[in-house]
């Protein structure tokens, strides 16, 4: 089975930028990334010049950007990256995990205190309830990819991950 060719790495957020650089030099194709990134965190992954994108946009692959911001009790930004969906598949970064039994949980590293777990899980659920058609597949930035009903995996959403 052929995957095809590569169009695009697209990123979620300017923390996940690992092998970008490498992958869009190997495989003659650009990097995208979210017109909010922090442009010092992408130069500290070596990543020059990317395409920009923004909320709503339509990026190569056919996916659309959705974007998903995550504050901090007294309102500050803690997270502020992409989701991107395609016709049967959503794409979402750091703020959930797919657990080995199907579930989906809140990630909860560096964002300590049960205050900020139930802001990113109602996040979370908000969220998914924002996706205008149900996707087969969940591919979280940490954890297992989840297939299934969205009206399931808002309802299994849970505070806190056993990765």
């Amino acid at each position: 089975m052929s995957m095809g060719t590569a169009r695009a790495i697209v990123l979620t957020t300017p923390d996940h930028t690992r092998g970008s650089r490498y992958l869009s030099e190997a495989l003659s194709c650009p990097i995208w990334a979210p017109a909010q990134a922090d442009r010092d965190r992408l130069k500290l992954g070596r990543v020059r010049d990317p395409e920009w994108y923004d909320n709503g946009a339509e990026l190569p692959g056919g996916l659309r950007a959705r974007r998903t911001v995550v504050s901090w009790p007294n309102g500050r930004t803690y997270m502020d990256e992409m989701m991107l969906q395609s016709t049967d598949a959503l794409f979402i970064g750091d703020l959930l995990a797919g657990n080995l039994d199907g579930s989906v949980a809140v990630c909860p590293e560096q964002f300590p205190g049960v205050a900020q777990v139930d802001e990113k899980t109602r996040v979370a659920q908000a969220m998914l309830q924002t996706v205008p058609s149900a996707p087969r597949l969940l591919l979280t930035g940490h954890g297992w990819p989840v297939t299934g009903d969205l009206a399931v995996l808002q309802q299994r959403t849970t505070k806190s991950s056993s990765i």
